[in-house]
């Protein structure tokens, strides 16, 4: 008599199970293959957050290296057509934003500084003035002494510099009122100041 083979069921079960599985979870079961590296997508580069806008100008304010207080220009960007001086004054009495602060970068100004005026003001796309600019801030400009206010100083002739000329000449006021401010010696002066009587800085 011949012998008939019955298959044992429980590996086929158990394969059938397996099968059933992975099609649920919608994987496949045939054409499975290794990725190469060279077929893995690159992930693109961050886009850098420095670039100038469309239709925007370029200034630089002059904040401080915390570790040694050399002068140190840093980007802003400002609308063309806007007030140029005030813009950028502005953002030189604010500070340094949080990862310049974490580079290391430091002002002397007091923190609660506020532009009062400045005169001439000309628009970011305008002739520069050929005399004087006259910066008018709050009283809190007041509140240091010694190299704070030295640096200080300094940190705004350089801010306006960089934003016209060099030589352009500094007049400062608080509250309206002329004020004798001290050049790089120390030694104050009632004349308008430029970046000459501070040395130099790369704009």
């Amino acid at each position: 008599m011949t012998r008939i083979r019955i298959p044992r069921l429980a590996p086929m079960i158990a394969t059938v199970v397996v099968a059933l599985t992975l099609c649920a979870c919608g994987v496949p079961t045939s054409g499975a293959r290794a990725v190469a590296k060279s077929e893995v997508p690159s992930v693109p580069p961050p886009v850098p957050t420095t670039t100038q806008p469309p239709d925007f100008t370029q200034l630089t304010i002059v904040l401080l290296n915390g570790a040694n207080n050399v002068p140190h220009p840093a980007i802003r960007y400002t609308p063309q057509g806007s007030d140029r001086l005030s813009t950028v004054l502005s953002d030189l009495l604010a500070g340094p934003s949080p990862p310049e602060t974490l580079d290391g970068l430091t002002t002397a100004i007091p923190e609660t500084t506020r532009l009062i005026g400045v005169s001439p003001n000309p628009l970011a796309s305008a002739i520069v003035p050929s005399g004087p600019v006259t910066v008018n801030l709050s009283a809190d400009f007041l509140d240091i002494t010694g190299l704070d206010q030295v640096l200080a100083v300094e940190q705004v002739v350089f801010t306006v510099g960089c934003s016209l000329t060099p030589t352009t000449r500094v007049v400062f006021e608080v509250q309206g009122v002329p004020q004798d401010v001290p050049i790089g010696t120390g030694q104050a002066v009632s004349r308008a100041v430029d970046s000459t009587d501070y040395g130099s800085v790369s704009c």
